[in-house]
């Protein structure tokens, strides 16, 4: 039996690997047509999508040990997202593709907290990402990179301040990755604590007067539901 599902993997294993570099090599060529001479922004953003999860399950089936991840043992995950993000960076810098760059924020987040999980065990539910004072340092990674990704949108922005370039648009969507990081982490911490709500409601203002200034509304957006919990 041992052996039959060794090979059974294996052939798995190799189907699925060939799959999907067929399936790239075809993502690529049609990116090539839609993205780079089209120029169609839907399109590019489906392909985005089509490729990351090509990409995921390829490296995954190549990499990964399904054991392991059947055991709760993640240890060897960071590896096949790492390399699934790195490809998604190389898609970015071809085709230049926008939305790429929320993917690649959130990839290097998944692979930050698979880092995380296989030294601290796994997040017990959804709170941890979020809750600075729950076990475990998921909660200041997703800080951390809300802060890192902040700074990229920045940068966009800051090469484009007149919002009239492609530069604007990776902006916008590093800043929809940011804000939510930012904002919930923040504000689920502070509504933990116990006489903190002032301080709660200062650093919604806060955050509503940074959206007013960049002109992103998507700290606005995030901070909303606090609002009226507030």
């Amino acid at each position: 039996n041992a052996v039959t599902m060794t090979t059974e993997i294996v052939n798995y294993r190799t189907q699925t690997i060939t799959t999907a570099a067929i399936a790239a090599a075809v993502l690529w060529l049609l990116s090539e047509y839609f993205i780079r001479r089209r120029r169609m922004v839907a399109p590019a953003i489906a392909l985005s999508v089509l490729f990351a999860a090509n990409a995921a399950a390829g490296l995954i089936a190549a990499f990964a040990q399904p054991f392991m991840v059947v055991q709760q043992d993640f240890s060897s995950l960071p590896w096949p997202f790492g390399l699934t993000t790195l490809a998604l960076a190389v898609f970015w810098l071809r085709f230049r593709v926008p939305f790429a760059m929320a993917m690649i924020a959130v990839g290097l987040f998944v692979v930050a907290i698979l880092l995380a999980a296989t030294s601290a065990g796994s997040p017990t539910n959804v709170d941890d990402l979020f809750l600075l004072s729950a076990d475990g340092p998921f909660a200041w990674i997703t800080l951390a990179l809300g802060v890192l990704v902040f700074v990229g949108a920045m940068c966009f922005d800051m090469s484009d301040p007149h919002r009239v370039t492609r530069r604007s648009a990776n902006g916008f969507w590093l800043h929809l990755v940011a804000a939510p990081a930012l904002v919930n982490t923040l504000a689920l911490s502070l509504l933990d604590r116990d006489g903190s709500l002032l301080f709660l409601l200062a650093v919604l203002a806060l955050f509503a007067l940074v959206a007013i200034v960049i002109d992103r509304r998507s700290f606005l957006i995030a901070a909303s539901g606090y609002v009226v919990t507030l």
